[in-house]
């Protein structure tokens, strides 16, 4: 080989070199950026995260709400239903109170006839109500 020769040879291994370099420059470049769009990705997913917890927990709390409601609610139709009871023996009560009244009293006038029977449902009433 000449002087020439090595001098070209020496020329395109620099070039070669060159263009190797800047292959690896374009190629950190690429990776650079797919990291940033990685960051950018991540970003985003930890915010939906975020905010699908918010809503988790808002679901949670309505649960809560919820179940407490229904616990009041049928503690309100235990104490109805206690009471539809009660008033339904106090009325049994009134009616056999009035029949047993109307039926001592049957002999007397129609005044007291009136004033014993209607005593006679308060006083059934009253005592029915309490069973």
């Amino acid at each position: 080989m000449d002087i020439d020769s090595k001098k070209i040879e020496s020329q395109l291994i620099q070039i070669t070199s060159e263009d190797l370099n800047l292959e690896k420059f374009k190629a950190i470049e690429q990776i650079n950026k797919d990291i940033q769009d990685l960051l950018v990705c991540n970003q985003i997913l930890n915010n939906l995260v975020t905010e699908q917890g918010e809503v988790i927990n808002s679901i949670e709390d309505s649960i809560e709400k919820t179940k407490n409601e229904t616990k009041n609610a049928n503690q309100e139709l235990e104490q109805a239903l206690k009471y539809q009871i009660s008033n339904r023996l106090g009325i049994v009560g009134a009616v056999v109170g009035g029949v047993i009244s109307f039926g001592l009293t049957s002999g007397l006038s129609l005044g007291i006839t009136c004033l014993s029977t209607t005593s006679g449902c308060i006083v059934g009433y009253y005592y029915g109500s309490k069973n």
